[in-house]
C-alpha cells in the first residue's frame, strides 16, 4: 500500500474497482473525488482493485494533470513485439525511462505516466491502431487500473514499472507524441478544409450549389434573403465552406462581374472583412465539434444517455458534502437569484458578498466558508461608480486597496456600453431566439483561467434581448447561465428585479413576486429578496418613518439545499466619505450595508401570554388549510386580533405584526385547503 499513499498524497484520484475487474465501483466516477488513505485501506481489507483517474482529476502539481500513454499488445509474436515498442519509442522515448506499470496481463502491455498541463490537455483518443497492438491516449474521463490490482483474465497483479515516487511523470508536451498530436490535428483540418483545386475566382467552377452561385452573380434578385447585407453574409459562409481564403473571398465579391458585389467595394475593408473571419470562425468550431465528437466516442462505455440508472449502493459518509460559497447563499456550480426593486442596495449587497470570498473576511456578510477569485459584471453603472462603491466597502470595513489589488482575486467589468455589455442570447428578426456561443466560450474561458469561484451578473435583464416573460425564452438563457455554472464549478449570482406589489409584506421571501416568467425561479436553487423597510415594520421597531430607508430586510424565497432561514436579516446603510472632494467640490459619500438587529419591542397592553396564544391559533388556521391573511379571504389577520378576548387596537396591531414578521415568528406560506392553494400566514 504503500504506493496507494504516495498517489493519495501526491494529488492522483485513485479509484475503488471491483475485485479483479477493471471497473470503478459506482456510477459517477468520473464526478466524484478520489479515496482518502482510511477509505483506500478499507477498500484493500475487502479485495478489491485500485484504478487512477486520469486527466486534470488528478493534480500531479499546480496547474499539471495526468496523461497516460495505454500501450496494448495482443500478441505473442516476438518480432511484431519489437516494431511496437519501436513505435512507443519513437513517441515518447525509452519505456525504461518513465514512470510505467505493467498490466497484470504479463503480455508487454504498459501504463506510461506523464504529466501534462491542464490548459493544454488533449482529447482521449487512439493513436496507433494494428491488429496486433495499439496505443492510446488517456485524460479526461477515464481512468487505468494500478497495482495491486489483479487482472481480470490472468489473474495475476500489475506491477511498477518504474513508480512514479522513483520517477516523477514526465512532461507530454517534451515529448514526440505532443508533435504528433498537434501535426495530425493542424493536417486534417487543412485538408479538410482546403478540398478545391478549382480556380479560386470563378464562381462557375467552385464546389458550390446552383443556388449559391446565382445568388452571388445575380444577387438576392428573389428575395431569399431578408437584406443584402444577409444575403453577403451567407455567400461568405459558403465560399468559406469550399476552402477560399480571405483574399479569394474579397476577390469575388468585390468583381464587378458579380451583381451581389455592388457596393462592396467601398466598404470592404471595415465591413466584409469581419464577416469573412467571423464565417471561417464558424467553420473551423464545426470542423473542431467533429473531432471532438470523434474522440468522445474513444471514451470508456457508461449508461447510455436516457437509460434508466439503478440506484447504487450509498456510504453515507462517502457522499462529498455541498460546495457552499456562502453557507445557504451561494453554493459551487448552481445559480442563486437576488430579487429587489430599484433603489434597494442589491448591488452594494452583492459586491459585499464579493468581496468577502475574495478577502475571507465578513464584510457584514456572515456564512463565508470558501475564498477564492470573484468577477463582477456590471450592466448598468460605469466602471468609476464601481470603484466608488469598492472604495466605500473598503474604507469602512478597513480593507487595504493594495492588497486587494494584488491579490488578483477581484475582477469588475463594466457593461454600461453597449459593445462592452455581457449579453448571451438575442432576438433576431428571421432567425429567431439565438445563443450567443461566442460569449459564452469567452466567459467560460475567463473564469477557467482565473479560478473564478463566484459570478455576479448585475443586471440579469440586460443578459439578453429576449421577451422576459416567455417561459421558453427564458429557458434558454437560465439553462446556458446553469450549464456555465456546472462546467466551471463556478456559483453565479443572477441579479434581478421584483415587479410591483401592493406592500413590501407580500414581496418579502416571495418567489412569485419576480419580474417576468417563472423559468427564472424555476432553475435557480437559491432566490432571496432584499426589501426596504415598510411604514408598518418602522412603527413596530419605533423608528421614524421618514428614516426607514435606511434599512432593508433579506428574506429567503427559495432554497432547495438547505434548511429555510428561520427570520429575517437585516441591514442598516452607512454612509460612507470617500475623502475625494477638491476645493470647489464636496467629498461624495456612498452606502454600504451593516447587519442590523430590529430591537425586541412589547407592545404596551399586549402580554407575553397574548402573543403565545395569538401564534397557536394562527398556526391552527394554516394546518386547516384557512390561514389568516390569505388573498380573497374574509379572514384578515387583524380580525382575529380585534375580537374578544384581545380587543386590541391599530396601533397594537400595526406593531404586534410588523414585529412578528422581522422576527420570522409569523411568515407567508402556500398552503393546500383541498380544493385549491393559497398563501396566508403560519407562525412558526
Amino acid at each position: 500500500m504503500q504506493h496507494i499513499r504516495y498517489l493519495i498524497e501526491h494529488g492522483y484520484s485513485v479509484l475503488a474497482l471491483h475485485a479483479k475487474e477493471k471497473k470503478p465501483v459506482g456510477n459517477d466516477w468520473t464526478k466524484g473525488k478520489g479515496l482518502t488513505l482510511a477509505e483506500a485501506l478499507k477498500h484493500k481489507v475487502a479485495g478489491g482493485n485500485f484504478g487512477v483517474r486520469t486527466g486534470k482529476a488528478s493534480k500531479l502539481a499546480p496547474g499539471m494533470g495526468l496523461a497516460v500513454v495505454d500501450f496494448d499488445v495482443r500478441t505473442t509474436d516476438v518480432v511484431i513485439r519489437k516494431e511496437a515498442l519501436k513505435a512507443l519509442s519513437n513517441l515518447i522515448g525509452d519505456l525504461k525511462d518513465h514512470a510505467a506499470v505493467l498490466s497484470g496481463a504479463h503480455n508487454g502491455s504498459a501504463h506510461v505516466y506523464l504529466s501534462c498541463p491542464i490548459s493544454d490537455m488533449p482529447k482521449s483518443q487512439k493513436i496507433i491502431i494494428t491488429p496486433d497492438w495499439q496505443i492510446e491516449l488517456s485524460t479526461d474521463g477515464r481512468q487505468v487500473v494500478i497495482p495491486p490490482s489483479i487482472h481480470p483474465t490472468s489473474g495475476r497483479a500489475y506491477e511498477w514499472l518504474r513508480s512514479v515516487d522513483k520517477m516523477p511523470p514526465k512532461n507530454l508536451l517534451d515529448t514526440q507524441l505532443w508533435v504528433r498530436l498537434n501535426t495530425q490535428k493542424k493536417t486534417e483540418l487543412v485538408e479538410q478544409f482546403h478540398e478545391t483545386d478549382a480556380d479560386e475566382t470563378d464562381v462557375d467552377a467552385l464546389p458550390m450549389s446552383d443556388r449559391m452561385k446565382d445568388l452571388i452573380k445575380y444577387g438576392n434578385s428573389e428575395g431569399e434573403y431578408p437584406s443584402r447585407s444577409e444575403a453577403i453574409f451567407a455567400a461568405v459562409h459558403a465560399l468559406v465552406g469550399v476552402g477560399l481564403n480571405s483574399d479569394s473571398i474579397m476577390g469575388i465579391l468585390t468583381d464587378p462581374a458579380n451583381i451581389l458585389s455592388e457596393g462592396v467595394l467601398e466598404r470592404s475593408e471595415g465591413w466584409l472583412l469581419p464577416q469573412i473571419k467571423k464565417a471561417t470562425r464558424q467553420q473551423f468550431d464545426a470542423l473542431r465539434k467533429e473531432f471532438d465528437n470523434h474522440n468522445d466516442e474513444t471514451k470508456e462505455e457508461g449508461p447510455t444517455r436516457l437509460a434508466p440508472v439503478p440506484l447504487r449502493f450509498i456510504e453515507p459518509h462517502t457522499i462529498p458534502p455541498t460546495e457552499w460559497i456562502i453557507e445557504g447563499r451561494l453554493v459551487k456550480k448552481f445559480i442563486t437569484l437576488t430579487v429587489a426593486p430599484g433603489g434597494s442596495g442589491k448591488t452594494t449587497l452583492t459586491i459585499q458578498e464579493a468581496l468577502s470570498v475574495a478577502t475571507g473576511k465578513s464584510l457584514g456578510i456572515s456564512g463565508i466558508k470558501e475564498e477564492g477569485a470573484v468577477w463582477i459584471f456590471n450592466n448598468e453603472d460605469p466602471m468609476d461608480e464601481m470603484e466608488r462603491r469598492v472604495a466605500a466597502i473598503a474604507y469602512h470595513f478597513r480593507l487595504n486597496l493594495g492588497e486587494l489589488h494584488r491579490s488578483g482575486r477581484v475582477f469588475i467589468n463594466s457593461g454600461r456600453k453597449r459593445e462592452e455589455r455581457l449579453i448571451l442570447a438575442v432576438d433576431h428578426k428571421t432567425r429567431g431566439r439565438i445563443l450567443l456561443e461566442d460569449n459564452i466560450d469567452i466567459i467560460e474561458n475567463a473564469i477557467m483561467k482565473n479560478g473564478i469561484k463566484l459570478l455576479v451578473i448585475d443586471p440579469f435583464a440586460r443578459t439578453h434581448g429576449l421577451n422576459e416573460n416567455d417561459n421558453s425564452a427564458m429557458d434558454l438563457v437560465v439553462d446556458a447561465f446553469s450549464a456555465l455554472a456546472d462546467r466551471t464549478n463556478c456559483s453565479i449570482n443572477l441579479v434581478h428585479h421584483c415587479r410591483k406589489m401592493g406592500s413590501s409584506e407580500s414581496v418579502a421571501g416571495n418567489a412569485d413576486t419576480i419580474r417576468g416568467a417563472s423559468a427564472l425561479v424555476n432553475a435557480a436553487r437559491i432566490a432571496h429578496t432584499l426589501l426596504g423597510m415598510s411604514v408598518e415594520e418602522a412603527k413596530g421597531f419605533a423608528i421614524d418613518p421618514d428614516m426607514r430607508g435606511w434599512y432593508c430586510r433579506f428574506d429567503s424565497a427559495k432554497n432547495n439545499l438547505s434548511a429555510p432561514a428561520e427570520k429575517a436579516q437585516w441591514f442598516k446603510r452607512v454612509s460612507v466619505d470617500l475623502c475625494n472632494g477638491t476645493d470647489k467640490i464636496a467629498s461624495e459619500h456612498r452606502g454600504i450595508l451593516e447587519p442590523w438587529t430590529p430591537p425586541d419591542l412589547e407592545v404596551k397592553g399586549v402580554s407575553r401570554e397574548t402573543e403565545r396564544e395569538l401564534l397557536a391559533c394562527i398556526r391552527t388556521a394554516w394546518v386547516q388549510g384557512q390561514p389568516y391573511g390569505a388573498q380573497n379571504s374574509q379572514r384578515p389577520l387583524s380580525m382575529l386580533m380585534k375580537a374578544p378576548p384581545y380587543n386590541m387596537s391599530s396601533q397594537q396591531i400595526r406593531t404586534l405584526q410588523a414585529s412578528w414578521e422581522s422576527s420570522g415568528r409569523i411568515t407567508r406560506e402556500k398552503c393546500a385547503d383541498g380544493t385549491s392553494r393559497c398563501t396566508g400566514y403560519n407562525a412558526i
